[in-house]
This record gives structure tokens, C-alpha cells and sequence, in this order.
């Protein structure tokens, strides 16, 4: 019974916490440290480029070996969207982990140039040839 009130109260109280501080998406998603971006949002949506957003946890195996492949094939995946990292070590991204309901790490989601979801990856690893394969059929 305690143990039930308390992940109540915890879910009760995160959720609120959420609420509160919403924080808008421009400010929340992040290139990664070593890419530099190859366009602001804007221009994104002008040039018909797509976004991949990368759900991930800095610290966690799986996650860094995504961000390896992604790092691999970034001359590649740079034609056809910007790779955009939204971090569990960055409280600005909780908002986007909610919009998004990422709860499974790493998770790659692909956004149209108008930013609507088009594409959800199953959690995991995913190999840079089903990325690429993807975005050369969904973004033109």
C-alpha cells in the first residue's frame, strides 16, 4: 500500500513538474557537439529538408554506439535532414521526451520538413543503412 502511494504521488508530482515548465522547442533541441547545424529550423522547412531526432542518454552503451553511427554516415544523413540530439543529461529536453512519449532508449524519430512526424524508429540500434534507406525514400 505504501509502496502504491508512493509512485502515485511521484507520477502526480512529475507530471505537474512537466506542466510548469514547458519549454519551447527551439530551445530545446540540440546538434550534437562535433557537427556543426546545417540549418535553423526555418530554413529546414524553405529547403524541404527533414529532421531525425536522436533520443538518447549520453552515458548509456546502446546510445553511444547509435551516436557513433550516426557520426559515421553524418556526410550521408546531411543530405537529406539535420540530426538533431535531444538528451536525458539536459533538463531543457524533458519537454520533448513528452511531446514525443520516448521512453526507450536510444530512439530515432524522422520529421518532415513542415516538422510533422513521418517516421518512428523501433527503439534500439539502428544501422546506417536503414536510415539512409529510409530517408532517400521518405524526404525528396
Amino acid at each position: 500500500m505504501k509502496i502504491r502511494l508512493f509512485l502515485i504521488s511521484a507520477v502526480i508530482l512529475i507530471a505537474g513538474a512537466c506542466s510548469e515548465h514547458e519549454v519551447p522547442p527551439s530551445q530545446v533541441l540540440h546538434h550534437h557537439p562535433d557537427s556543426q547545424p546545417a540549418v535553423n529550423s526555418q530554413k529546414t522547412v524553405a529547403a524541404g529538408r527533414g529532421t531525425l531526432l536522436f533520443f538518447m542518454n549520453p552515458n548509456g552503451g546502446p546510445c553511444q554506439m547509435q551516436d557513433q553511427y550516426l557520426q559515421e554516415a553524418k556526410e550521408s544523413i546531411q543530405k537529406y535532414a539535420d540530426v538533431v540530439y535531444v538528451k536525458t543529461t539536459d533538463d531543457r529536453s524533458k519537454s520533448m521526451f513528452y511531446k514525443y512519449g520516448v521512453r526507450s532508449l536510444p530512439q530515432i524519430i524522422l520529421l518532415d520538413h513542415d516538422q510533422q512526424e513521418i517516421r518512428r524508429f523501433s527503439p534500439g540500434i539502428q544501422q546506417p543503412t536503414t536510415l539512409l534507406d529510409v530517408l532517400e525514400a521518405m524526404i525528396k
